[in-house]
């Protein structure tokens, strides 16, 4: 009788660990290119930059994928199509917002009608990165190729942040009330970027790190999360990008393990819904999922 009743809280031990073990997913299909993530309601969207990867190629061939937020499965490949390199994406009121090229392209989801645009090449810009929200009728768009980041109004205006500090190939944004975290990818495939945030009072930038060829940048649980793009080595084999953690009071950066490839990744995504960090793997075709609880684990610590 006791070794029964052993044996079955042995089994529902381990069902409930598993229950309780977050997994790093993969989710493929139907995308190409694909940079950006966002979500609203039971769907996220992505961006695919097309079967071409050149940022700043104006060929028609990108567009918007809609799969279900839950499990990641296609909805709709071309949610909208006719766009040309798009990259950062973010929603706003109902309004999908995309960065494409030397543009701001604003669509109303429900009906897919676009409803404004903000010309970016006025500035000289042909590679519109990443967007952030900066507050009510506004945002913070990158522009790798001027190295500077820029404030669009969905009036048309546009306006450039003037950052004191050095953000060369200014890639991945995210705003918070503390100030506008930047990642920066350097000079093409060097691994010379760094990341690190602007107070939008004195808009002084603060290095957190450099050293690699960083892409998105968010903030998950108090830590400061980004994508790289360099190779770790393990024995002979080549490991595709990274996902790192950078934890500001601790001075502690590490690289998360999701024993997955993560090719090209680009603009993660912050999905406090399902708990989840979006990375999308531009040069792999995928979106890898990666837990909250996987995030604050101690992964390969770099330096202090």
């Amino acid at each position: 009788m006791k070794r029964s009743i052993i044996i079955a809280a042995s089994l529902c031990l381990s069902a409930w660990v598993q229950a309780e073990t977050p997994t790093v997913r993969e989710v493929s299909g139907g995308l190409q290119s694909p940079e950006s993530v966002a979500a609203c309601g039971k769907y996220i969207y992505v961006s695919n930059m097309g079967s071409t990867v050149n940022p700043s190629a104006k060929d028609g061939d990108g567009y918007i994928s809609q799969l279900w937020r839950q499990d990641g499965k296609m909805v709709e490949e071309k949610f909208i199509s006719g766009l040309n390199s798009p990259k950062g994406i973010k929603i706003i009121h109902g309004k999908l917002l995309v960065a494409d090229v030397d543009r701001v392209v604003a669509y109303d989801l429900k009906t897919r009608k676009k409803v404004w645009e903000a010309d970016l090449s006025k500035e000289g810009v042909t590679y519109a990165n990443d967007i952030s929200i900066r507050g009510l009728g506004s945002i913070f768009v990158s522009s790798t190729d001027k190295n500077t980041v820029y404030k669009v109004c969905r009036n048309g205006k546009v306006k450039q942040l003037r950052v004191k500090g050095s953000l060369d190939g200014a890639n991945g944004l995210y705003k918070a009330s503390c100030g506008l975290y930047v990642a920066n990818y350097g000079h093409g495939d060097k691994p010379d970027g760094s990341f690190g945030k602007v107070a939008l009072c004195s808009k002084k930038y603060k290095v957190y790190e450099s050293g690699g060829v960083y892409d998105g940048i968010q903030k998950v649980c108090g830590r400061v999360v980004v994508t790289d793009w360099v190779e770790r080595k393990e024995g002979s084999a080549g490991v595709k990008g990274k996902l790192m953690v950078y934890r500001p009071c601790k001075k502690i950066f590490y690289e998360v393990e999701t024993g997955k490839s993560l090719g090209g990744p680009s603009d993660i995504y912050r999905d406090c819904k399902t708990k989840t960090v979006w990375v999308p793997c531009m040069t792999d075709n995928k979106l890898v999922a990666v837990p909250f609880a996987t995030i604050k684990k101690m992964g390969i610590l770099q330096m202090k």
